[in-house]
């Protein structure tokens, strides 16, 4: 059987790679500050 991963696959994985690279992992030390101070 072939598990190989299709181009499409591929290509969405390093879309969502390079975003939370770019949006997430960044602001999560802003997300914990917030949730500890108790803000929305």
């Amino acid at each position: 059987m072939d598990f190989e991963p299709s181009a499409k696959v591929i290509d969405l994985q390093r879309r969502l790679v390079a975003f939370m690279d770019e949006h997430i992992y960044p602001n999560e030390a802003t997300y914990h500050r917030q949730v500890a101070d108790g803000d929305r």
